[in-house]
């Protein structure tokens, strides 16, 4: 019961980044969302604040309006000293490139985003 309970540890994290990730690639702001800290720190192509989800959510559908045939590859994944995970990925667009950093932990026992950037290639 141990193994089983220390397994689901480390697969929720990937379940939660996986999960993310299908937004992103599906342009899908509403499925993005879901993944969402209440408050997330971003850098949003150079400008850095704390915004709301609902914030966020809608600055991805209006980037996902511009952002057509979106693929997303994977570049690292791993956890920081602090304890966060992270993921690095490529976001390519029809006519940019971008470069993607997020940081997740639990938060209420869900695994949350609580760090996003996405900076212009």
């Amino acid at each position: 019961m141990k193994k089983i309970l220390l397994s689901a540890l480390f697969i929720i994290p990937l379940v939660v980044s996986a999960q993310f990730e299908q937004g992103l690639k599906a342009g899908n702001s509403d499925e993005v969302s879901k993944y969402l800290a209440n408050i997330v720190k971003v850098n949003w192509m150079g400008e850095e604040s704390n915004m709301s989800s609902l914030n966020l959510t809608n600055s991805f559908k209006t980037f996902f309006e511009t952002c057509d045939g979106a693929q997303l590859r994977i570049i690292h994944k791993g956890e920081s000293d602090a304890g966060l995970h992270y993921s690095m990925a490529e976001l390519s667009c029809s006519e940019k490139n971008y470069d993607l950093t997020y940081y997740y932990t639990s938060q209420n026992g869900f695994e949350v985003v609580e760090e996003f950037s996405i900076e212009e290639k």
